[in-house]
């Protein structure tokens, strides 16, 4: 097991430390976090590993083997954090928001990206948000058979017609999901949802600035807010830099 020092602060730490120092319980100390999870066919001693996205790289931060379908993660956490759990010869990967206290995932090896996931309010509601999310996206399916028919005809007028429509339907998207940013300063999962619209070209700064200096001090805290905020403050020195 791996653990990642870094100077200033500690970003995750997965370590049994509170067990070695107290096996008699297994009571989760307030900062500490449980995975276990559940994989129909899942071949015993399949090699598991949880990992993080962090400064544009992907870490292993724990490992492990499946037994009985079944495995399990225990660490700490200073904030709720996106993990990813990567199943050895199965294509995909689980998710979770990761919060402390205990999370139960069951899945299905052909559909880990469609997981049940319990004991966690902070997944319940990003599952909210995407399906709100999924429920604008789903718009553009009909669209794609559409398109796919106008080009086989060379219909110019038309493609572009429906590449407006489209357009649109990703604006109405990006909307959604601003708005629920801005309407939910207090969650952590909004810090997630804004963060996420900064791959966006178009994007209006000032809106994403303003929307973040609303965020509550704790969800501030979260890797996600300082990406925000790293990436705004990385902006600024750009358009100062092309100025000059």
């Amino acid at each position: 097991m791996k653990i990642r020092m870094h100077y200033k602060q500690i970003t995750i730490v997965l370590a049994l430390l509170l067990t070695s120092c107290n096996t008699t319980s297994n009571k989760l100390a307030d900062n500490e976090f449980h995975i276990k999870v559940e994989i129909k066919d899942l071949v015993d001693g399949t090699k598991i590993v949880l990992k993080k996205q962090e400064n544009n790289s992907t870490i292993s931060l724990d490992s492990t083997t499946s037994s009985d379908h079944k495995f399990e993660f225990k660490g700490i956490l200073e904030s709720p954090t996106m993990l990813g759990i990567f199943i050895d010869s199965i294509k995909g990967g689980l998710f979770p928001l990761v919060e402390n206290g205990e999370i139960s995932i069951t899945a299905q090896k052909d559909s880990l990206y469609a997981p049940t996931i319990t004991g966690s309010e902070l997944n319940d509601e990003l599952q909210k948000f995407k399906d709100g999310s999924q429920k604008i996206v789903s718009k553009i399916n009909d669209l794609f058979i559409q398109i796919q028919k106008a080009r086989s005809e060379n219909d110019l007028q038309k493609i572009n017609e429906i590449n407006r429509k489209m357009r649109a339907i990703n604006d109405e998207n990006t909307r959604y999901s601003l708005d629920y940013a801005k309407n939910n300063p207090n969650s952590f999962v909004s810090s997630i949802v804004l963060q996420s619209l900064l791959r966006i070209q178009e994007i209006d700064l000032n809106e994403i600035r303003n929307i973040h200096a609303n965020f509550s001090n704790e969800v501030k805290k979260s890797e996600y807010s300082k990406n925000i905020l790293s990436f705004l403050e990385s902006n600024e020195v750009s358009e100062k830099d092309s100025v000059k």
